[in-house]
């Protein structure tokens, strides 16, 4: 199945998040990631085993993953973009990276009539 790079206020907010002032932290990430792929990939596959537990890296990936099983790519595109918008009120972004942020939102803004 071909990846969805989904919209472009989505692909915008997938760079942005990289130029925060700090880094999310693991739990934040996990959620952020589990959104991107709902968005791009789609769903688990169907009757996907859980990593063992001595791979907590995929493991963890995995059960960030479950929850939102099922979730349009829309719905999960709508979640990451908000929750980007949390982090970058939360952490603050790069001084170069601001400028660009508020152009993108204002133009995203002016689209929705």
């Amino acid at each position: 199945m071909p990846e969805n790079p989904g919209s472009q206020q989505f692909q915008d907010a997938v760079a942005i998040v990289r130029k925060l002032k700090v880094a999310p932290d693991y739990a934040e990430m996990l959620k952020l990631y589990a959104h991107f792929k709902q968005v791009t990939v789609g769903d688990l596959p169907a009757g996907a085993d859980k990593p063992a537990f001595y791979n907590m890296t995929e493991r963890r990936k995995f059960e960030a993953r479950e929850p939102i099983r099922g979730m349009s790519a829309k719905d999960a595109e709508k979640i990451y973009i908000k929750f980007v918008d949390e982090l970058i009120e939360k952490y603050g972004l790069e001084p170069e990276a601001q400028e660009e942020y508020e152009a993108k939102k204002k133009a995203a803004q002016a689209g929705e009539v």
